[in-house]
């Protein structure tokens, strides 16, 4: 992920060499609007007299999204603060990629025929002995949509009930979105899920491509509900579209993980805000630690680097299990992920090979899911200590993240993993 101005930006984490060729021109460092936080008294009346009037609001958030001529947006801001209000800017972000599945053998970073480096091998099929699937586990991916016919990808699709035995065109659970029947496109505010950048498609095949179906890949969890929430159109969004994706995901009681492969180098007090509303719920977050090859310590990534016990920030790796040269780092970084060559599903050319920490997260996801399945009352910070406590340390790794570690995915369902203990707290 790249900052770009002063507007949170958030990138889809692909290999930054792909990103220069989708952007396109320079954009303006934020995007139009700002958000403003209705619970300070007058906050409302101040913006609409200055001339900026309401364009969204949020069910689980006290603030609201704001839109006005550029002198009036000028106006208001530098008056804003002065007066005690909370404003925060619409920042840009950007997107940043055994079973009988055919395709298999050709997954190298799952390590299907024992080939791979040893400081590589994250141990996948270990845990499946254990466990490969989280059928009741809820998934919200908030990306550019998904390709929900997709051969791997439908049987693992989240479905309303309630939305598919209603009618159409009615709000049949009566959650505030009219014929959500599998997710939610908070870009044009309706259901409509497909997914013209293809990473949204890409990202759910490495965390649920149904596994061992005769068909394609295998994901993380061979079977798991992924609901998807469009937040992008293009490589780049806005705060105010990400946090009407995650005023979404809050009103499904269901969703225990959100997956976030993108981010922005820009803090915005709203969206940190939005994920304190998702540390309550607990709900896990785990996002891209970004594709700009630079420390997180002293660059943070957001929203990875809001340092809340429910979020887990991920770099990749190479096979040989070196740190991607594209990955950020640092030790605000919880662990790494295999992410620069995984087989995945894509919309159009059937399976397609990715490589960024936007790949390297849903592989972290899966992991979450899976722990989450395997003991069920679990609380979000147990499993993010229990992910960072038994990463493995290799020379290659040090400084890479909190533990230099890889995430290992073998004792990650023992009962009482023989790592976890060796320390207690984490920033």
């Amino acid at each position: 992920m790249v900052q770009s101005g002063s507007r949170l930006w958030v990138r889809l984490l692909v290999r930054p060499l792909l990103l220069v060729c989708l952007l396109g021109p320079a954009l303006r460092a934020n995007a139009e609007g700002w958000l403003i936080d209705l619970s300070v008294k007058g906050a409302a009346d101040a913006a609409k007299a200055a001339g900026l009037q309401p364009a969204r609001t949020y069910r689980h958030f006290s603030w609201a999204y704001f839109r006005g001529a550029e002198e009036a947006e000028a106006r208001f801001t530098q008056k804003a603060r002065a007066s005690g209000l909370r404003v925060a800017p619409n920042t840009r972000y950007h997107l940043l990629a055994p079973p009988n599945d055919p395709l298999y053998d050709q997954q190298a970073d799952l390590n299907p025929l024992g080939e791979l480096a040893a400081d590589g091998d994250m141990h996948v099929q270990a845990a499946w002995g254990i466990r490969n699937s989280a059928e009741n586990v809820v998934v919200a991916i908030i990306d550019s949509g998904m390709q929900i016919t997709h051969e791997d990808l439908s049987p693992n699709l989240w479905t309303n009930q309630a939305e598919a035995n209603g009618e159409p065109g009615v709000d049949d659970d009566g959650n505030g979105y009219v014929d959500d029947l599998h997710g939610w496109n908070a870009v044009d505010d309706n259901p409509e899920l497909s997914d013209s950048l293809f990473h949204g498609t890409r990202v759910a095949g490495v965390l649920g491509a149904r596994g061992d179906n005769g068909i394609g890949v295998a994901g993380t969890c061979w079977r798991i509900q992924m609901l998807p929430v469009r937040a992008f159109s293009d490589q780049e969004t806005s705060s105010e579209i990400l946090l009407a994706a995650l005023d979404y995901v809050l009103g499904i009681p269901e969703v225990r993980i959100i997956n976030a492969s993108w981010g922005s180098g820009e803090d915005n007090e709203a969206l940190y805000e939005a994920f304190r509303v998702v540390q309550a719920r607990g709900i896990m977050a785990v996002c891209g630690a970004g594709n700009g090859g630079h420390n997180n310590d002293e660059e943070p990534f957001y929203p990875g680097s809001y340092g809340l016990d429910n979020i887990i920030s991920v770099a990749a790796v190479n096979l040989t299990g070196e740190l991607a040269s594209f990955s950020n780092y640092g030790s605000s970084v919880e662990v790494a992920a295999q992410g620069s060559d995984v087989l995945t599903t894509d919309p159009y050319a059937g399976y397609y090979r990715a490589m960024g920490t936007s790949f390297a997260t849903p592989r972290v996801t899966g992991a979450v899911a899976l722990m989450m399945a395997e003991f069920p009352g679990m609380s979000a910070s147990v499993i993010r200590n229990r992910i960072i406590e038994t990463s493995r340390w290799t020379a290659a790794l040090a400084g890479a993240s909190l533990m230099g570690g890889l995430i290992d995915f073998a004792p990650l369902l023992e009962a009482t993993p023989t790592t976890v203990g060796r320390w207690t707290a984490y920033p």
